[in-house]
């Protein structure tokens, strides 16, 4: 989906969904990447995707997961969408994560 080069499903979220998107990098923190509500954005951000390479000593997916809800504490979040191998090095796995957020609801 993100290699295929078609920002068409994130377009979607964007035009038909009337979703806003937040982009964070997840390596040894969660830090935004960006934040778009508007579909001409779309190509920016996929070339700055592609450029991104594993950096940081550890893969704490789990972690990121968290940090993200706590970013939205108190605010509408509709679903997180990860790029990942799936391997955590360090910290909370993804399924412990995911468990954290259905709590949350």
């Amino acid at each position: 989906m993100l290699a295929s080069g078609s920002g068409d499903w994130l377009e979607a979220f964007l035009h038909r969904r009337q979703m806003r998107v937040h982009v964070f990098r997840v390596s040894g923190q969660a830090t935004r990447m960006a934040e778009l509500s508007d579909p001409a954005q779309c190509e920016k951000l996929l070339d700055e995707l592609m450029d991104v390479t594993p950096a940081g000593e550890s893969s704490q997916l789990g972690n990121g997961v968290e940090s993200v809800l706590k970013t939205f504490r108190g605010g509408s979040l509709n679903a997180i969408v990860m790029f990942t191998d799936g391997v955590t090095t360090r910290g909370e796995d993804l399924p412990g994560a995911s468990r954290s957020a259905a709590r949350a609801g």
